[in-house]
């Protein structure tokens, strides 16, 4: 793999620049699991780490854009896979004077690289007796071909050749990142996990090496059989705070659309490639039985003791587009709780997920994902936070 590091600085180093981390080692993580992954929401966003392939940099720059700007005080590496990406974005840094900052950093890699940053890496909190946080990176799903597998699995090798910033920790289990949500003591992790590796055994051996890898109490989010709405745990549930999460609802969704504006029922049905040759149902999937397979989620996580709000979600194809408000970025800065919550330019359903966000005392911070989103992505899914402080 060929690494470059390119500064977009203006000459300035901030403190904590891309080839460092400042996780504050923890050294109160008890349990079987190894590693604690970082929590969703406690301390400030300290290095955040977005991928800019070059295919994808001009449809992606709106949301990349809004999140730069969200995140004022935060260290970025953006992670290019060509001199082309490299000098695309660094036009645009300095078009909107971003390179003023001094604390947005490129790094160039050679080789294919996936959007979504969030899943071929999950960053762990530091403990006492670590100089750099664990990176688990975990096997890449058998779609990808042998290029793309060893490319996306060495970023954290990338990031050690121009400085050590993590200690890599390689696992044989397909766990994208994106699969995997913790608050401070508890890990969310989809049912799709356990037959996703059928390999590895059964779902309890599967478990097992879950719970082996993972430090804190693990949750598994779906039904015996693994039925989930989407690939993704973060695309349908959002860690509050310990004990609470929020969880997709159709419903909500669906009830907010019926009296909405033409716009915003216009807007919703080209965010999921709405078209009226698709197969049924032909629309928004408020079935029955979709309701029913995230109520169902809701009623197990309620069992487990976790207190479950609801936010409008919509998809349509099974999964294959979605419309959610749970794949956020959060932190806690200077004792202010802060979301950082995609839009879609639906009106009516952008207002609907940012007020239940407000009616928990949070400041919101909105990325417009309305160019990405087709993806199957969303906020957290593109900025893969590695520090906090």
């Amino acid at each position: 793999m060929l690494v470059v590091a390119v500064s977009c600085d203006s000459g300035t180093k901030p403190d904590n620049g891309a080839g460092s981390s400042t996780n504050t080692p923890d050294a109160s993580l008890t349990g079987r699991g190894r590693f604690a992954p970082l929590s969703e929401y406690s301390g400030a966003i300290d290095h955040i780490v977005v991928h800019q392939p070059e295919n994808l940099v001009g449809q992606s720059w709106r949301a990349t854009h809004d999140l730069l700007k969200a995140l004022p005080d935060t260290t970025f590496t953006l992670v290019c896979n060509s001199q082309k990406a490299v000098d695309e974005v660094t036009g645009r840094l300095r078009q909107w004077k971003f390179t003023e900052r001094g604390n947005v950093r490129l790094l160039a890699v050679d080789g294919p690289l996936l959007m979504w940053a969030r899943d071929r890496y999950i960053a762990t909190r530091r403990t006492a007796s670590q100089s750099v946080p664990a990176w688990i990176t975990p096997e890449p799903p058998p779609t990808f071909d042998s290029d793309r597998r060893s490319n996306e699995r060495g970023i954290p090798d990338a990031f050690n050749a121009v400085a050590l910033t993590c200690e890599r920790v390689d696992t044989a289990l397909v766990l994208e990142g994106g699969n995997v949500v913790a608050s401070r003591s508890n890990v969310y992790v989809g049912a799709n996990a356990l037959s996703e590796n059928a390999a590895s055994g059964d779902a309890l051996r599967v478990r097992e090496l879950l719970d082996d890898l993972l430090a804190g109490r693990l949750i598994i989010v779906g039904d015996e059989a693994g039925g989930v709405p989407c690939d993704h745990v973060d695309m349908y549930l959002t860690a509050i705070d310990d004990g609470k999460v929020l969880v997709g609802s159709p419903a909500l969704a669906r009830q907010v659309i019926a009296s909405a504006d033409e716009a915003s029922k216009q807007a919703l049905y080209e965010r999921l490639y709405i078209t009226p040759n698709m197969p049924p149902p032909v629309g928004p999937d408020f079935t029955a039985a979709r309701n029913k397979l995230l109520d169902d989620i809701a009623e197990r996580l309620t069992a487990e003791g976790v207190e479950v709000i609801r936010i409008p979600y919509a998809d349509s194809r099974g999964g294959d587009f979605i419309v959610t408000y749970n794949n956020v970025l959060q932190e806690t800065r200077n004792g202010e709780r802060i979301v950082i919550m995609p839009i879609y330019e639906i009106p009516a359903l952008d207002k609907a997920a940012r007020e239940v966000y407000e009616s928990l005392g949070v400041q919101v911070r909105e990325v417009n994902v309305s160019t990405i989103s087709h993806l199957v992505g969303a906020v957290r899914c593109m900025g893969n936070v590695v520090g906090r402080k």
